[in-house]
């Protein structure tokens, strides 16, 4: 079965990295995707070097927000931005971030077509030369925030799994949208209503992970653990 991915790649203030991320996903062997760029109202020069790198390229799309929502919504706003086709996979990759190698897709299509998954999490490497590998888990999601994050890159989804989410879901207990913390806003409730019975952990390394002054860890933890800690909560 010929897998069909959908790269939601939200990006802020990333002019110097979002190229390099584009291109290693035309560097991809698997060439069946459509990549979907959601600039967060960037002040850098940020658009201007993904329409360079882009050009005519059908298969990348630019999204450019009229105010700055976060990277939940604008993980959301990608989504729903393309036809939905129940099949497709969607792949969260951050705009500062990029595939590790050009055979990153084919592994994911690999995994999908032996196993009929409909979720897969993964292991990077980070620019300082670690390697993160990841781990399986099968605990309750809500746990795996307590337990340490075990759902790492690449995060990858059939797009009938984004049809359980909801609004509310999206929403803190205040009632304001979450502005952090994209990977649980959206991976616990998808898990908690999908189960892990459809779910692949794969071990390769495949995303290259850039540590950098912008990274969200080190702008906004405290926001990134209050935000997981409500989703949790609720």
């Amino acid at each position: 079965m010929e897998q069909n991915f959908k790269i939601i790649t939200p990006v802020y203030n990333s002019e110097e990295w979002i190229g390099k991320c584009i291109q290693s996903v035309k560097d991809q062997t698997h060439k069946d995707f459509i990549q979907v760029i959601v600039d967060d109202c960037s002040t850098d020069n940020t658009v201007e070097e993904v329409k360079k790198v882009i050009g005519e390229d059908k298969r990348f799309i630019l999204i450019e927000n009229g105010v700055r929502v976060g990277v939940p919504l604008n993980q959301k706003r990608g989504v729903e931005s393309l036809l939905r086709n129940p099949e497709d996979i969607i792949v969260h990759l951050d705009g500062d971030d990029w595939f590790y190698n050009e055979h990153t897709l084919a592994k994911v299509a690999l995994v999908y077509d032996e196993s009929s998954c409909w979720l897969t999490y993964g292991s990077y490497k980070s620019t300082n030369g670690k390697e993160e590998v990841a781990r399986e888990y099968s605990n309750n999601p809500r746990q795996a925030v307590l337990d340490g994050w075990p759902f790492s890159h690449l995060r990858t989804f059939k797009r009938h799994c984004w049809d359980h989410l909801n609004e509310e879901d999206f929403i803190s207990s205040s009632g304001h949208y979450y502005t952090t913390a994209a990977d649980v806003v959206i991976f616990v409730p998808i898990l908690e209503r999908i189960g892990y019975n459809r779910v692949r952990f794969i071990e390769d390394i495949l995303v290259t992970y850039n540590i950098t002054s912008n990274n969200e860890n080190k702008t906004n933890l405290q926001g990134q653990i209050q935000t997981a800690l409500d989703v949790i909560r609720k």
